[in-house]
């Protein structure tokens, strides 16, 4: 036999500004590791294939596109969690 747990599915909180402060603290903690973690790659392996400059630039080209794919993804699921009735 298994429980369910029934919560309360409201409308999503409004836009206040504390949101919006949780919402840019929220985003900002996750995408700066994120672009730390693309600026190591990057880093890495000029350093060790030994890269000039302009193919150092190509590859951080590269590597931006992912990150801010990513970094889009967590600023709609930062979002969607701050909104959530029953994070509030």
């Amino acid at each position: 036999m298994t429980t369910q747990i029934i919560t309360q599915t409201g409308a999503p909180a409004k836009f206040t500004f504390d949101l919006i402060l949780r919402i840019f603290g929220g985003f900002t903690f996750i995408a700066s590791q994120i672009f730390c973690a693309a600026a190591a790659i990057v880093f890495c392996t000029a350093g060790l294939f030994h890269l000039s400059t302009k193919a150092t630039m190509i590859e951080s080209a590269i590597i931006a596109v992912p990150t801010l794919i990513l970094c889009a993804q967590v600023f709609m699921m930062v979002v969607r969690a701050e909104r959530d009735p029953d994070n509030n």
